[in-house]
């Protein structure tokens, strides 16, 4: 079992209007859906609350001794939790509260006075955003803690026969990007958000994590709604750049990879020494492997250096999606189809049962 990632609150800023310097008040109440209670920025859409890590503004200090909490327009100033390190939809417990990261960062439109000061400020790229999600105060010292990700794949072990219609266990998703319906289909409840944004790398939306501005997820009666928005600048690759730049060694040893498909359940993803890195679970192969690829985008992992096993059938489609993603080699406890060895084209390594149900690496 993983220790818990947690650190304290070294300071709670409020202003009563934007633009007015924060200061730290010690304490403050967060309000569901709306954010810091008397703060300039209650009800400002999803960036409710911004986070901002204390070993980054002492690095500021150097330049501009003066700073204090608040300078950089933070509501909380956070110790010993490593703000880098977390993704969109990520929650956090402080206090009495509970909180889930919508933004990583945002646009500087124009320059701040510690801009001008120092050359750099650090909120436009290491900020964090949050919505509240459960209310309560929160005061200097209180803890916070990165809350596990919820149970994934417990209950369906079926699909639906009509893609829109949940079984127990399952959920309707909608994924949209920049307000537009982009997909919506059915999987097991958790990680729903890794399968939104696996989806949207498979249709060629998205590439890395820098693409996306915020996540945002909504819940009610029908199901949820993942809510991305892409920002203007890095389009994601086309097809043919992502194989321009494809390496052509074997990423994990064969024998690993062999071992893990003998009893593969999901999607798995192994490092250089085939060690699993995450495991996903649903019903339907196809999304489990595309809540792997999400998770990796989400979490900065590269797939390049990745194998990606799968339970989907070894179809072009599977195969377009791997590539899309990178992974280098993809691994399946079928045998590809005729189909899928000509889209792989070379670009990627497939591995999968052989006629004497041995696993084979095709090439």
């Amino acid at each position: 079992m993983t220790e818990p990632i947690r650190g304290t609150i070294l300071a709670v800023c409020t202003a009563p209007a934007k633009g007015v310097q924060k200061r730290d008040r010690g304490e403050a109440v967060l309000v569901p859906g709306k954010g810091i209670k008397g703060d300039g920025h209650f009800g400002f859409a999803h960036r409710q609350v911004s986070l901002l890590d204390a070993a980054e503004i002492e690095r500021m200090k150097r330049i501009i001794p003066g700073l204090f909490p608040g300078a950089f327009a933070e509501n909380i100033v956070t110790d010993g939790i490593d703000l880098a390190a977390l993704t969109l939809g990520d929650r956090l417990r402080m206090g009495k509260a509970l909180l889930r990261v919508t933004q990583l960062g945002k646009e500087c439109h124009s320059h701040c006075a510690i801009y001008e000061a120092a050359g750099d400020c650090i909120m436009p790229r290491l900020g964090i955003f949050c919505e509240v999600l459960a209310g309560g105060a929160v005061r200097r010292g209180d803890v916070v803690e990165l809350l596990p990700e919820p149970d994934d794949g417990e209950s369906a072990a079926t699909l639906s026969s009509d893609d829109h219609v949940p079984l127990p266990g399952e959920r309707h998703v909608i994924v949209l990007l920049d307000g537009e319906n982009i997909a919506e289909g059915v999987c097991t409840h958790g990680m729903e958000r890794y399968w939104a944004v696996g989806r949207l790398v498979a249709l060629g939306l998205l590439r890395r994590r820098d693409d996306m501005g915020s996540l945002e997820i909504r819940d009610d009666d029908s199901g949820r709604t993942i809510a991305v928005t892409k920002k203007k600048a890095g389009e994601p690759a086309a097809l043919q750049e992502i194989l321009a730049h494809r390496g052509a060694n074997l990423p994990v040893p064969l024998e690993a990879v062999a071992g893990q498909l003998n009893s593969l359940e999901g999607a798995v993803l192994l490092d250089a020494s085939g060690g699993e890195i995450v495991r996903t679970m649903d019903a339907d192969g196809t999304v489990a492997m595309e809540k792997a690829i999400g998770w990796a985008v989400l979490r900065n992992v590269p797939l390049e250096k990745t194998a990606l096993l799968v339970t989907a059938p070894l179809t072009a489609a599977t195969v377009r999606t791997a590539l899309r993603a990178g992974a280098p080699l993809l691994a399946g406890a079928t045998r590809p189809t005729l189909q899928a060895t000509l889209a792989a084209g070379g670009n990627m390594h497939l591995a999968g049962r052989g006629r004497e149900d041995e696993i084979v690496l095709y090439v």
